[in-house]
């Protein structure tokens, strides 16, 4: 869920605005980013320093999609309580605190967010698969959809090539003769053999609150840097 959380973060266009692995980072802070520089002096790091509630069973209600997990006829919604720290750096005082503060405004107390979708399955690799081809209601890949009904109620979404402008389309079939997810319809652009895909199972952030506002904790430390840190609880629920 934190790679969710830091690509959704990226999409907000914020600060410079932050790059994936170049001056952001999830997890930890490395010693060079991905083009082989040391790491800035200007960062933010996203980090899953304390622990999270996992709920299952919440809400009370069974409908038939999503399912639970894969293979499952009947819904409870999955509830998670994450805790997330963001750590932001500059060399200036108010530089750190300014990115900070940019970042509290635009998350604390807010909700309704959608996630990017979590990548399950034979979808969950890197470069995305690539789809063979697609008509208005089906996408076809003889390589991923192998067992019948493996992703019915799970939804498939467009991350490059044609069809972007679809969104999160729930899965109503997986056909492993033929190889085909089915759509009740594309609602954007039709997918072609240019399409890579994830399929996934989409989560809501229904509230993220700060613990407080950020603070500085090193003030500044060894190397003359300021960090200011902002403790967040995203509450996040598996979305119907």
């Amino acid at each position: 869920m934190l790679k969710e959380i830091t690509m959704f973060i990226v999409s907000l266009g914020l600060g410079p605005p932050w790059q994936c692995d170049i001056d952001l980072f999830a997890g930890h802070v490395p010693v060079k980013n991905r083009d082989g520089d040391d790491t800035p002096e200007r960062y933010l790091a996203i980090l899953e320093n304390a622990g999270g509630a996992v709920l299952t069973n919440v809400g009370g209600v069974v409908t038939p999609t999503p399912p639970s997990k894969l293979g499952d006829s009947t819904y409870w919604p999955k509830y998670i309580e994450k805790a997330v720290q963001l750590l932001n750096r500059a060399k200036s005082y108010f530089v750190a605190r300014d990115d900070a503060e940019e970042l509290f405004d635009a998350l604390h107390n807010t909700g309704g967010w959608n996630l990017p979708p979590v990548a399950i399955g034979k979808t969950n690799i890197t470069p995305r698969p690539l789809a063979d081809s697609a008509t208005p209601t089906t996408l076809r890949d003889v390589s991923v959809f192998t067992i019948d009904d493996e992703f019915n109620g799970c939804y498939v979404s467009i991350v490059s090539g044609t069809g972007t402008d679809n969104g999160f389309v729930q899965i109503t079939d997986t056909i492993s003769a033929s190889g085909d997810i089915v759509v009740a319809l594309w609602p954007g652009t039709q997918p072609d053999n240019t399409s890579r895909y994830i399929i996934g199972r989409r989560f809501l952030a229904i509230v993220i609150d700060a613990y407080g506002p950020p603070a500085p904790i090193e003030n500044p430390g060894e190397r003359g840097l300021f960090l200011f840190s902002t403790n967040y609880v995203w509450k996040i629920e598996e979305a119907s």
